[in-house]
């Protein structure tokens, strides 16, 4: 919940998301971790979080399990139809049913001196059919088909890594690099000028054959590679935002990094908004 004292918008979403009329596909609305043995999943053997609104900000200590549910959120759905998640690495289906969705190998990898988590026990619940468990029994986790298939986006921190720290990207767009330029929408860019308190001409994505960079419009132009790290990480989140389908769930690791605690309040205010307008569930 996003509070007691609502804006019209806030009253909005909250009556549409009670009434269950908040978008065409299943919600996701509680996540259950349960581990009756063992050192349970990255240390966590009994929680469970509920979903109330469409947009959820998770807030605690480091080492509190934020990253954890942010990641089963990502593995709650199975995928859809023509949606090509960003960073996914499993596909499946052919021709214009194509699709990609994310595994528990994107996001939970076990390393040398990484405990077991076998018998842990995940479940999802939705606004729309049954819950879903799974239990890891092995060494994989099984039975994606079976979850609810709904476009997802994990937009991590891998946007807010310096385009100059990367001397792939240096050596992938040089001066004479030929690039694909796509320009962010007017909504995005109100969004965009609202967060930063600049005015922004324009803003585009440019993309190679292997990563993407963001350009902005202002002062004659510049590119990440001469770009804060903070208005770098918004403009390519406000793309992603612009560009997932109508109804798609969106998981953001961190969205405070590179931002001014005066920015971070009116991204907030900003994603409240991008979830009214494309009916997306945010967290």
């Amino acid at each position: 919940m996003p509070g007691t004292h609502l804006s019209e918008i806030e009253k909005k979403l909250l009556k549409s998301w009670s009434a269950g009329a908040f978008g065409d596909f299943p919600l996701l609305q509680s996540i259950v971790i349960s581990a009756p043995e063992g050192r349970g999943l990255r240390g966590i053997r009994n929680i469970a979080l509920d979903f109330s609104y469409p947009v959820t900000f998770l807030s605690g200590q480091n080492g509190s399990g934020k990253s954890t549910l942010l990641s089963l959120a990502a593995l709650a759905y199975h995928g859809f139809a023509g949606h090509e998640p960003y960073n996914c690495k499993r596909w499946a289906g052919h021709g214009a049913g194509r699709f990609g969705y994310y595994t528990f190998q994107d996001f939970f990898y076990r390393g040398p001196g990484d405990p077991d988590v076998s018998g842990v026990q995940i479940t999802w619940g939705f606004s729309k059919g049954k819950p879903v468990s799974i239990t890891k029994q092995s060494d994989k986790w099984m039975r994606y088909e079976r979850r609810p298939s709904r476009p997802v986006e994990f937009l991590g921190l891998t946007r807010a890594v310096p385009a100059i720290e990367l001397p792939a990207l240096r050596k992938q767009f040089g001066v004479s690099a030929s690039m694909k330029a796509m320009p962010l929408g007017e909504s995005a860019i109100a969004h965009l000028q609202k967060v930063l308190g600049k005015v922004y001409p324009s803003a585009e994505i440019l993309s190679g054959t292997r990563s993407s960079l963001r350009r902005s419009g202002r002062a004659d132009g510049y590119t990440s590679f001469n770009m804060g790290t903070g208005e770098d990480a918004l403009i390519s989140l406000l793309a992603r935002l612009e560009a997932v389908p109508i109804g798609s769930l969106v998981i953001i690791e961190e969205l405070e990094t590179g931002l001014h605690p005066a920015a971070q309040r009116r991204a907030a205010t900003a994603l409240i908004e991008i979830c009214c307008e494309r009916k997306l569930q945010i967290i």
